[in-house]
């Protein structure tokens, strides 16, 4: 029954339309880029922290997941499980070099949301998609629309054609 409600709790969060991943740099106001993008009708934030420093990363990974909750959006956090665990974040995103679906939902519980891009999708709970993919676990998939200097723009697809990989 548990597992049944853990799953619907995370396609509701995954119900939105639109995907936003940020990968921040210390130069530009994040939060008011953020902001602006929710008040546009933007669902999910991903904030990436590939460019700056844990702790930098933390502090406006704090922030970003405030400011979310003020707009009752989804927040996840792309690959570093301490930093999702520390911000109480909604999910994690997980690449090919991150650590493996089962770890991230022993440290952060089984009502985590957890998205890959990778062939490896066995407990995942949505994919993320540079293009059309191949979806044979029917996951809610999100396939990249636009890319704006820091932001990259992904949108819900449900009909996923079945032949590019």
């Amino acid at each position: 029954m548990r597992d049944i409600l853990k799953e619907q709790l995370n396609r509701l969060k995954l119900g939105g339309k639109t995907y936003l991943r940020v990968s921040p740099n210390l130069e530009s106001d994040i939060l008011d880029v953020i902001a602006a993008n929710l008040v546009e009708g933007v669902d999910i934030i991903e904030l990436s922290g590939r460019f700056i420093s844990p702790a930098d990363f933390l502090n406006i990974a704090k922030n970003v997941k405030l400011l979310c909750a003020q707009f009752d959006k989804t927040f996840i956090i792309e690959g570093r499980a301490d930093i999702a665990y520390l911000t109480e974040a909604d999910g994690i995103f997980l690449g090919q070099d991150d650590i493996d679906i089962p770890s991230v939902r022993k440290l952060l519980g089984v009502s985590t949301i957890v998205g890959t891009n990778s062939l490896h999708t066995e407990g995942a709970d949505y994919l993320l998609a540079e293009q059309n993919i191949i979806n044979s676990k029917n996951l809610p998939c999100f396939v990249k629309t636009k890319t704006e200097n820091i932001l990259e723009y992904y949108t819900l697809k449900k009909d996923i054609p079945h032949n590019i990989q």
